[in-house]
Formats: C-alpha cells, sequence, structure tokens
C-alpha cells in the first residue's frame, strides 16, 4: 500500500469527531437528517447520518462508532459543505488544536508574542508549530524535534535529533 492509499484509508477510519452542523435531507435521499462534522484525527470532512432521537449540536465530540451515529454517509469538500458548517469550520480547527495541545491561556498569549516576534524579522512557521512553541517556552520547557527551523524562536530551548 503507497503513502495515497494508506492516507485515504486512514481518513475513512476518523474515530472522533466534531459536529459542524445538521443539515435536512434533499428530495430523494434515503435518509431523514445529516450531520456535517470535522474528523479529529485527519481533519477528513464527513457526512454522516445520525441515529433517530440523537442531539447532536454544532461543537460536539461524537465517537464515530456511538449509538449516535448509524451511518457515513460520504466524504466531502469545503465546496459541499453548508455555509453554516463553513462558517463554523475554522473555529472548530482552532478548537481540535487547542484540545490536542491542551494549549493553557499563558501558552496562547506566548504563541502570539512568538508569532509577532518571527513576522518582525521575516521568518514565519506554522500556526500548530507556533502553538506548540508557545506552550513549551512559557512552561520554561525544551522541545525535543526533527524540525530545526524551530531554532529561529529567541529564548526557545530545542533539540534537534
Amino acid at each position: 500500500m503507497d503513502v495515497v492509499e494508506r492516507m485515504v484509508e486512514e481518513s475513512a477510519n476518523e474515530e472522533w469527531i466534531r459536529v459542524l452542523t445538521e443539515r435536512p435531507s434533499n428530495r430523494g435521499e434515503k435518509e431523514s437528517r445529516y450531520i456535517q462534522a470535522i474528523g479529529e484525527s485527519r481533519f477528513t470532512l464527513r457526512e454522516l447520518v445520525p441515529a433517530n432521537g440523537a442531539d447532536l449540536s454544532p461543537g460536539d465530540r461524537v465517537a464515530v462508532e456511538s449509538e449516535d451515529i448509524t451511518d457515513v454517509h460520504r466524504r466531502l469538500t469545503y465546496q459541499t459543505l453548508t455555509q453554516a458548517a463553513q462558517d463554523s469550520l475554522k473555529a472548530t480547527i482552532e478548537d481540535i488544536i487547542a484540545d490536542r495541545l491542551s494549549l493553557t491561556p499563558a501558552g496562547a498569549r506566548e504563541a502570539t508574542l512568538i508569532d509577532g516576534e518571527l513576522k518582525s524579522t521575516g521568518d514565519d512557521i506554522n500556526l500548530g508549530d507556533v502553538l506548540i512553541v508557545g506552550n513549551v517556552r512559557e512552561a520554561g520547557g525544551t522541545e525535543l524535534t526533527h524540525d530545526d527551523h524551530l531554532e529561529r524562536v529567541e529564548g526557545f530551548d530545542v533539540e534537534i535529533y
């Protein structure tokens, strides 16, 4: 199995999703309602069929294999999301990242400072790395990584392997 096939297979097997919105069915569709959601591990956009009586709201975290979900209907693209789902997507992704990183308010402030410092010198690193570095620098820790671009962050203790 090549890398692309493995990524497609893994994205199909999201274990946890965050609800973006619910949409009613269109004429001719089998189910009466659908939820549009994003997977937490691969950020895969999916449309799922909620169980009858399942009370799912935007922002809810749900296990795909739970009794609240009866079927994974289809994979979505950004363009196929409803406007409500598109509107909530950025905030939902930020929530997933913050939960994964256990981002503290002090770490978020530090990340904001780091982002400003890097931009003022013409350097830039991706948002995920900025959040990690902010949390680690605020806590006085050391980052062990293979990402040598993190050495550009002033006052950040990093060990490259």
